[in-house]
């Protein structure tokens, strides 16, 4: 089996320097965020909590960290991780909203053997040995790439989003992908409205944040919990109330009276007709 490089042992540049930590999803990329949030099963807004944990985490080379960034390359978890994101999306995508699994309450299968994709304009990258650190350099297509191991906690569903947002900016696909799967299913299954709403305020940790802010989260995750189109009320939903049932309205401060119910129908007292008045006398 060929050696697994981390995925800080990669670069275009062959002057390897100390890695830095960097997002592994950035919480400043807008795109695709949101569908994140829905599909893998948490509150609107909260990926700002998420981006700060270590599983948003990894130690990239600076010139792999702004690559990225800016969505020209991605490390691409094996298929397996890719076909539980495209499970987990489906089945988020078509249940209820209080009924989605979450991506983080499950084992995912391991992120080792990620392979390296970057924008077709990159003709050079370079790879160091991590045993004897001899600096290899690799030509477009790059046949002879290692794969790469993610050494830390990065998540492999974030690994898996990451690599769908390559895909969408890059537009290329391949029949049976399942990357291609995915954006098809996302098209077919589409987004809850109320997460295209900007929800991070209720997660920001500002020291001025309301005392009530839990409540708010809890009010927010319980706010649409079903997805599916509402139905037309029809009249078996009316409720109908019996006369014993309708209670008096409040008296009209107009009138000074009590007014009767709509759904009242007991007879009034009706005035007296000019057929039934007395015979005026002489």
């Amino acid at each position: 089996m060929s050696l697994l490089y981390p995925q800080h042992c990669v670069s275009l540049s062959p002057e390897f320097v100390e890695p830095s930590m960097t997002d592994v999803y950035s919480n400043a990329h807008y795109t695709l965020k949101s569908d994140f949030e829905f599909y893998a099963g948490t509150l609107p807004g909260e990926f700002v909590r998420i981006s700060e944990k270590p599983i948003n985490k990894m130690l990239l080379q600076p010139s792999i960290a702004r690559l990225l960034m800016m969505s020209n390359g991605t490390f691409q978890p094996p298929d397996p991780v890719l076909q539980t994101s495209l499970d987990l999306y489906t089945a988020n995508s078509q249940c209820k909203l209080k009924l989605r699994k979450r991506f983080d309450s499950f084992q995912w299968p391991a992120a080792s053997g990620c392979s390296l994709l970057v924008d077709d304009r990159i003709k050079t990258i370079y790879t160091k040995h991590p045993l004897t650190g001899e600096v290899a350099v690799h030509k477009h297509p790059y046949p002879q790439l290692p794969l790469f191991n993610i050494v830390g906690k990065a998540h492999p569903a974030l690994l898996a989003h990451q690599s769908l947002r390559f895909r969408t900016h890059h537009h290329s696909s391949m029949p049976g992908d399942i990357l291609t799967m995915i954006v098809l299913m996302c098209v077919m299954n589409g987004m809850h409205s109320g997460f295209c709403r900007d929800w991070s305020w209720y997660w920001a940790k500002d020291g001025k944040a309301s005392a009530s802010v839990g409540v708010k989260r809890k009010a927010l995750g319980d706010a649409n919990v079903d997805h599916k189109r509402r139905r037309k009320s029809s009249s078996k939903d009316k409720l109908v109330h019996t006369r014993e049932e309708a209670a008096p309205l409040p008296a009209s401060p107009q009138r000074k009276r009590v007014r009767r119910p709509v759904c009242d129908i007991r007879p009034t007292k009706k005035l007296p007709t000019r057929s039934t008045c007395p015979a005026l006398s002489g």
